[in-house]
């Protein structure tokens, strides 16, 4: 084949796409006027017909998900020096962190809950990585979830979009199954604010930018589950500090 037409093949540096995106959070009231990890969203509650059955099997399939999740995300210490940029990441971290303690099983929720509270945002950054979140939430007690090596091939948008996907998925499930439970349940909260920022750690600046642009509502949606019984739209807002 001519070299003119030979297709380029673009090589992926995933520590630096995530890295990229890291640095595009806005550091300063000046740069936007709300800062900009966000506190508010607009949420569809939905309930549902929950089977028993298919929840506990998706209990067992979520740990593997998330074991693959956290390795795309908590593998590398961010190398940002800017502050602000630390303090934003480490307060996503911790609130993805509570929201994932509040549906795996069997995990000490109050003891991990405050765990996590005392953990300062920065540093969080730097002490709970891929090793450490396996240990907090018992995934190294399960032989059959090795540590997860990922490959350079599985840092492209048809891989990680997958299993960024395969976790969200069951993780709305679980928490949607945790709120039917018991409506006081705070999971469904800590989602709406997880789903809001998520561009945070999406692995792809184009993709982090169309996700910021769209202005999503958290609309959490189940659709390998049955029928609606109800819906319900509400307002919400986390102001609580996170510290």
């Amino acid at each position: 084949m001519d070299d003119n037409f030979r297709e380029e093949k673009n090589e992926l540096h995933p520590k630096q796409m995530l890295e990229d995106n890291y640095k595009n959070i806005k550091t300063t009231p000046e740069e936007n006027n709300n800062h900009e990890f966000h506190y508010k969203a607009t949420l569809l509650r939905h309930t549902y017909n929950l089977n028993p059955e298919t929840i506990n099997k998706l209990q067992e399939s979520f740990k593997t998900y998330l074991n693959i999740f956290l390795a795309y995300i908590r593998t590398d210490k961010p190398e940002s020096a800017d502050f602000f940029q630390r303090v934003t990441l480490g307060r996503f971290f911790k609130k993805l962190f509570m929201l994932i303690t509040f549906i795996i099983h069997p995990i000490n929720r109050d003891e991990s809950l405050k765990q996590l509270n005392n953990m300062n945002d920065v540093t969080l950054c730097n002490t709970m990585l891929y090793e450490e979140c396996r240990e907090f939430f018992g995934l190294t007690k399960d032989p059959l979830l090795e540590p997860k090596k990922l490959e350079q091939e599985e840092w492209s948008l048809d891989e990680w979009g997958k299993n960024y996907w395969n976790f969200l998925h069951a993780l709305s499930i679980l928490v949607q199954y945790e709120y039917q439970k018991d409506s006081n349940n705070p999971a469904m909260d800590y989602l709406a604010l997880v789903m809001v920022n998520f561009h945070i750690i999406l692995p792809c600046n184009v993709c982090s930018v169309h996700y910021k642009e769209r202005n999503p509502l958290v609309n959490i949606t189940l659709p390998i589950l049955h029928e609606i019984l109800k819906s319900e739209k509400i307002d919400i807002d986390i102001t609580e500090p996170l510290s």
